[in-house]
């Protein structure tokens, strides 16, 4: 049986996904205070996570999508503190 597509000829696009976290520690009393603000996803690429291998119309297309939106999520970003005392 013949393969329709030979083994190792076929790839997904790469998937980048860039995290950032800066943190700033300031001194309150005798306590310290730890800021923070995360951004995730920071390319904001939208690369599927999961394609339909199965052969017929649907082929290669986003599993869970029309094939045009979106899978990977959007860019967020998180606000955070820690007080040590």
């Amino acid at each position: 049986m013949v393969p329709l597509v030979a083994p190792q000829t076929l790839f997904e696009k790469r998937r980048t996904v860039l995290d950032v976290r800066l943190s700033k520690r300031l001194a309150v009393g005798a306590a310290q205070l730890q800021a923070n603000m995360d951004v995730y996803n920071v390319l904001n690429s939208s690369a599927a996570l999961s394609v339909n291998n199965t052969f017929g119309p649907r082929w290669q297309f986003p599993i869970g999508t029309n094939g045009t939106e979106p899978i990977l999520w959007g860019r967020m970003i998180q606000f955070g503190a820690q007080l040590t005392f």
